[in-house]
């Protein structure tokens, strides 16, 4: 092995590695440390013992994979608040990461999976990059987020999800979600988030925002939902409202601009809010059945209708006063 070395603590040790692993010789002295040329595939086991003071590693662009990480390959780093694997091959979030890290840059893999122990290893993190990777709504085992309670910055976009994840920590001040598959947004997926400040939510397929969805994300500053496909309906109108009312989406990559047939191309704030209406809706009784007087009403949901439409029906039995029922969907059976 051919190695060049520097050891004052602002240099980069150049690793040139003829078997594409990371050798077993390695300066004590050395803070940062960056592979290049080669493509490592394989950390093997107490490898960086004789650094503890490593600070900052840096494995981008190489060929490591889940298995290529040997078990006690971070034995002894102890100072390591910096590790970046971006460009390489993981299919799932690295286990057995060493606790000290704060910083943690895994894009650019493929990973599909997030398991809750291997998360729990790096408990202190403060800003972890999963951008570009396989991510989708079942990759994040239950309670991965709840861990991450020190987390400040999150990085996710360029993966398949169609919602916010769920459990992300209070303290979170960044989220970055460009370019996923999310269609709709939840009042039960923002509620959490009293210190955001950032929410990236570009390039999605965004139509519609639930009611009160935003209430809670006083601390916001920035907001970016351009390149979405908004439903310029009534359901929109509280999101108007909330833009006009905060400049966050001032100075982002494009309009919030409407892409239902009557105001195609037309930006939300071209749009009157007394134009913001919604279709009627048409009850249809589709099935009676006399034994049981059981009633199934169909609405006729129109299918840009979004997930939260709540339906009022008003109906009267023989005998009875009217009476109201209220819910979500399609279906309600009396």
């Amino acid at each position: 092995m051919t190695q060049l070395r520097y050891t004052t603590k602002t240099m980069v040790t150049i690793l040139q590695n003829l078997d594409n692993k990371i050798g077993q010789n390695l300066d004590s002295k050395v803070r940062p440390l960056k592979p290049v040329i080669f493509r490592i595939n394989r950390v093997h086991s107490k490898i960086f013992a004789n650094v503890p003071n490593l600070s900052e590693l840096i494995l981008d662009e190489n060929q490591l994979t889940n298995t290529g990480i040997d078990r006690d390959a971070f034995y002894g780093v102890n100072q390591l608040t910096r590790l970046s694997m971006m460009k390489n091959a993981f299919t799932e979030f690295p286990a057995r990461l060493p606790s000290s890290i704060l910083q943690l840059y895994l894009s650019q893999n493929q990973i599909s999976f997030v398991s809750h122990a291997s998360i729990s290893a790096v408990g202190d993190l403060q800003l972890l990059f999963l951008d570009r990777n396989k991510l989708s709504d079942g990759s994040f085992e239950v309670g991965s987020f709840a861990q991450l309670q020190q987390l400040l910055e999150l990085e996710l976009g360029y993966n398949f999800l169609t919602s916010i994840p769920d459990g992300i920590y209070g303290s979170l001040q960044r989220l970055h979600l460009t370019a996923n598959q999310i269609v709709y947004l939840r009042t039960r997926q923002l509620d959490n988030f009293q210190s955001l400040q950032t929410l990236d939510l570009a390039y999605n397929r965004l139509k519609s925002v639930e009611k009160d969805s935003m209430k809670n994300l006083g601390t916001l500053m920035n907001v970016d939902l351009s390149g979405n496909n908004w439903n310029c309906d009534c359901y929109l109108l509280p999101l108007k409202q909330f833009l006009t009312s905060n400049l966050a989406h001032i100075g982002t990559r494009e309009h919030v601009v409407c892409g239902d047939n009557e105001h195609l191309g037309l930006s939300l704030g071209q749009v009157d809010d007394d134009e913001l209406e919604c279709s009627q809706t048409n009850f249809l009784v589709n099935k009676i059945t006399d034994n049981s007087l059981t009633v199934r009403i169909d609405t006729g949901m129109n299918s840009d209708n979004p997930p939260f439409a709540k339906y009022v029906l008003q109906y009267s039995q023989l005998g009875n006063e009217f009476l109201f029922n209220t819910w979500n969907g399609t279906a309600k059976t009396i």
